[in-house]
Order: structure tokens, then C-alpha cells, then sequence
């Protein structure tokens, strides 16, 4: 019988064997951070986009709500681009429809590898680039699982609104923020849906290559003007999208995976009449796939 070591270490290694595209990609995400923190002491975090993390003292427990008194891992993905959303497979639309996203977060924390529970809200300031009237146009998003897919296709990772948790407009010096409290280690994500009145339309992505079929691929629908990321469905070797508006410049993009290496391949919509399009895929390292993702972007 495997002792509780040894059953972590073939659930570790289990995890290495099919560690996803984003999970491979972690270590290089510029917005992933790692701390150390000590539960019965308050903590303030500060992120890449200049966003704080305020950790009350005694909110990080065990599954059965026990005091920890040793440091625990607290890990942090925060996404401020369309390119760090595609790098942790996180979309900027909810329930069908495009989100401009400005902000998207996943906070958690573990001990020895085993999740731990928040009991009291963690406090979030995120910093405006311009003073904000006297409403902002943003709502608080968690994660949750899509209610709109192509028929037959596996539910995917989405965004809902959470009206529950309240805003507040801050200000230090001459810096505004949005401040709110998480209730629960999450991903969380702050935009608007786009409400566009045009047509809509189905798309097909036929994916080519030397490897195929790959081990792993995620497609993505990327609108650099609204600033969102839709998925693609997967359908075979060839991907699929429902509702995808007509009028609105887009980039397809694919990223695999195969025996460890990873492949990249993008295709820009030259007319609204396409229906059909075929990405290639290359091999790209995973060092240069970042700004291999970017350039596609602004050339968007």
C-alpha cells in the first residue's frame, strides 16, 4: 500500500505526463508570481500592473478550517493583455458574447502541494489609467463554465458576472483604483461585454501541419480592436465557432503541443465571407512564443 508521500508523487508525476499547454507555458508567463506567506500575519502583495493584494491575517485555513502556523504558497496569475490571456488559456468573452478585458486574476494557495480555503475576503485595489467618472464601466467577472458550445463539444472554461461583490472607487495621491473583496480563491476578471449589432456567422479552422495529429491544441478567436479572445471548439482535427460577428477584424490562433515541443500557427480573416480557413503550424520555442504572439497582435 502507497503511503501518502508516494501517492503524491504518482499523482505529481501523473500531472507532469499530461501537464496542459498553459501549465507548461506558467514559468514564463510575466504575470505569474510565487510568494511565501505566513497565515497568522497580515499581507500586502504587489503585482506587475501595479494592482495590490491585501491578505488579512488568519484568512488562509486547512480543507477542515484549521489554523496554519508554518508559510504556505501563495501563486498568482495576472493577466493585463490579450497575449497573457492566450499564454493561460483564459478567453475575454462570457456566455457568447465578446468582453473587453481589461484585467483577469487567479489567486491560490497550498501547503505541501494541498489546496487551502480562504475564510476571510482578500482585499483587491487595481489602478485605473484614467480618473473614473462617478460610475465605471467595468463589472467583476468570476470563472464558471460556458453555456453556449457547437453541439458535441466538451464545455469550456467562461466568465460570469458577480453583482454580489461590491465596488468602491479609491484614491492615493494622484492614482485611482477599484477596490473590492474576493470571497474565494478563484480566477476573477474585470470588463464589459461588447453588445455588437451585426451579423453573425459560423467559422471552420482546418488545422495543417507535419505533426499532426497533435497531443494537445487550443484556437483562439482574437479581436485586437475590442480587445477580447473567444474559443474555438474542438472537432477532430478542425476547430469550430458559433456566433462569430461579421464584421469585425479577427486573428486565428492555434497553439500545440506534441511529444513536449510546442507549435504555433495564425491566419488573419481577409474578408467577412470567409468561412473557411486554414492555419499551419510551425515549430515555435517557448521562450520566443510571447512575442511570437504579440507581433500577431499588433499587426492586427
Amino acid at each position: 500500500m502507497l503511503t501518502a508521500r508516494q501517492q503524491l508523487s504518482v499523482r505529481s508525476l501523473h500531472s507532469c505526463l499530461i501537464a496542459s499547454i498553459e501549465d507548461q507555458l506558467l514559468p514564463l508567463h510575466p504575470g505569474y508570481q510565487h510568494a511565501k506567506v505566513y497565515p497568522g500575519k497580515k499581507h500586502e502583495l504587489r503585482l506587475a500592473s501595479g494592482a495590490r493584494i491585501t491578505i488579512p491575517a488568519n484568512s488562509i485555513r486547512g480543507e477542515a478550517g484549521e489554523l496554519l502556523q508554518q508559510e504556505v504558497d501563495f501563486f498568482i496569475i495576472e493577466n493585463n493583455s490579450l497575449e497573457e490571456m492566450i499564454l493561460s488559456n483564459r478567453p475575454a468573452a462570457s456566455n457568447g458574447d465578446l468582453m473587453n478585458c481589461s484585467w483577469q486574476l487567479k489567486i491560490r494557495a497550498s501547503l505541501h502541494s494541498m489546496p487551502l480555503q480562504l475564510v476571510k475576503p482578500i482585499e483587491i485595489d487595481v489602478p485605473l489609467n484614467e480618473p473614473p467618472g462617478k460610475t465605471h464601466p467595468f463589472k467583476l467577472y468570476t470563472g464558471s463554465k460556458s453555456s453556449v458550445r457547437v453541439w458535441g463539444a466538451k464545455l469550456q472554461f467562461d466568465w460570469k458576472s458577480c453583482p454580489q461583490i461590491p465596488f468602491f472607487q479609491t484614491r492615493e495621491k494622484d492614482q485611482h483604483y477599484l477596490n473590492f473583496r474576493l470571497p474565494s480563491f478563484d480566477w476573477y476578471a474585470l470588463g464589459r461585454t461588447s453588445a455588437l449589432r451585426t451579423e453573425r456567422s459560423m467559422l471552420t479552422v482546418k488545422v495543417k501541419g507535419q505533426q499532426m495529429p497533435m497531443e494537445q491544441m487550443n484556437a483562439y478567436l482574437v479581436y485586437p480592436d475590442l480587445n477580447a479572445i473567444s474559443y474555438l471548439y474542438r472537432n477532430g482535427t478542425d476547430f469550430s465557432a458559433i456566433g462569430v460577428p461579421s464584421k469585425q477584424k479577427l486573428i486565428v490562433m492555434v497553439i500545440a503541443k506534441q511529444k513536449g515541443k510546442l507549435y504555433f500557427g495564425a491566419r488573419f480573416r481577409q474578408n467577412n465571407k470567409e468561412k473557411i480557413l486554414d492555419v499551419s503550424l510551425s515549430s515555435v520555442s517557448a521562450s520566443g512564443l510571447l512575442t511570437t504572439i504579440r507581433e500577431h497582435i499588433q499587426k492586427g
